[in-house]
């Protein structure tokens, strides 16, 4: 029987996880959904950074982990070999919960909308917990928060009304399943707004970083090397749903003792993956959190 493992994934620093194609002014883009043009870490990059994060665990196991969880480097074992065989951890993208969003009016904003948070119900119906939560509607032009801020309320440059709703209270406590935020300081900060609005944020309130490269001889800028990247601001957060089956490697292995496997390995003494680009920078950090939210 297989067997499944939700996971929370808190930006700690600035991640860049590319597509690889250029888009308009933008040299190197972040990962989006073609359909949304909400940020997304999508599941190949997301695995190959588990891999390497088991890969450098300590210990006997870890060698014969990553061939049973992943499968054999099938480059390098032979396009004939009798060993290639498929892994048995499957890995979803990476979804986008909050975009955290500079605020004029007040600290950095949380901000979601309703399309992620309905998402968010079917992929914990899927993963086998149902949530008896309501997705509250909002106004194009309102921006709903569960504290008492009124009047208007800024992201970036675009002015919305900020609305009391008490329905975004219970939220709270289950986005904090996945980070190591806690309700209060969740509520505090985050933001419900319209999803054309959400959609416009993630297109407009990304930030683009500039990049130069130095000649060594001269110390000054290389000639046409300045180029722009995109990346997701830290406190990002995302979730992924990882599917155990049972071992088909031959070892034997259930999807149980796989799943055992994997939260060790990944959640064990440094529940930190590092994903995308600009690792020698400090790029690419991110938090992992088990989810384990109660069925209402």
């Amino acid at each position: 029987m297989n067997t499944s493992l939700l996971l929370g994934l808190h930006a700690h620093t600035w991640i860049h996880a590319g597509s690889g194609e250029k888009d308009g002014v933008v040299d190197l883009p972040i990962q989006r959904e073609s359909h949304t043009g909400w940020p997304v870490i999508f599941g190949s990059s997301l695995k190959g950074a588990m891999r390497s994060q088991v890969s450098r665990n300590n210990g006997a196991i870890a060698e014969q982990s990553v061939l049973t969880l992943f499968g054999p480097d099938s480059l390098h074992a032979g396009a004939t070999s009798e060993k290639i065989h498929a892994g048995a951890l499957l890995v979803s993208d990476a979804r986008l919960l909050w975009l955290p969003v500079r605020s004029l009016t007040s600290h950095t904003r949380y901000v979601t909308c309703p399309a992620l948070l309905r998402r968010l119900l079917a992929d914990l119906k899927r993963a086998g917990t149902s949530l008896a939560l309501s997705v509250p509607k909002v106004g194009e032009l309102d921006a709903l928060v569960a504290g008492d801020l009124t009047g208007r309320i800024y992201l970036e440059e675009y002015a919305f009304t900020a609305r009391k709703e008490s329905a975004l209270l219970p939220w709270g406590a289950v986005l904090a399943q996945f980070c190591e935020l806690d309700a209060e300081q969740i509520l505090s900060q985050l933001t419900f707004i319209h999803d054309d609005q959400f959609a416009h944020l993630c297109q407009a309130a990304i930030p683009v970083h500039p990049h130069i490269a130095i000649d060594y001889d001269t110390k000054s800028v290389r000639d046409g090397a300045l180029w722009y990247e995109e990346a997701l601001p830290p406190e990002s957060l995302f979730y992924t749903l990882l599917l155990l089956t049972a071992a088909r490697d031959g070892s034997g292995l259930s999807a149980g003792e796989l799943k055992e496997q994997t939260q060790q390995a990944l959640l064990g003494e440094s529940p930190y993956l590092q994903v995308g680009g600009n690792e020698s920078t400090g790029m690419g950090w991110l938090q992992l959190t088990s989810v384990n939210v109660a069925e209402t």
